[in-house]
């Protein structure tokens, strides 16, 4: 299990998020990690930004050659105003094979 904060403090938008999650391997060459972020950000020059997000992912790895992981995260913003409401569907991917020990 895991959890991190976040706070930006310098940037133009000051925010505040965190996040919660957990990892499960259920052997040596499989992970499978769920997460829920939760934050504010405080935007001076228009409305307050909630933002809700939750990720899934599930990767693969031998212990020689070829690994795996695939991600996928769905945020919701809702802004005080309903201005600046969005909804975001992200999606990542990454494959490593190393063809030799050299």
């Amino acid at each position: 299990a895991f959890a991190e904060n976040n706070y930006d403090m310098f940037g133009k938008r000051r925010s505040l998020t965190s996040t919660y999650g957990v990892t499960y391997t259920p052997d040596a060459m499989w992970t499978a990690e769920g997460a829920l972020e939760f934050g504010k950000v405080n935007d001076p020059k228009g409305e307050d930004i909630e933002r809700k997000a939750v990720s899934l992912s599930v990767g693969y790895a031998d212990k020689e050659n070829f690994s795996a992981k695939v991600r996928g995260e769905v945020r919701v913003d809702d802004s005080e105003d309903n201005k600046r409401d969005r909804q975001t569907y992200l999606a990542a991917a990454s494959v490593s094979w190393k063809t030799s020990p050299d």
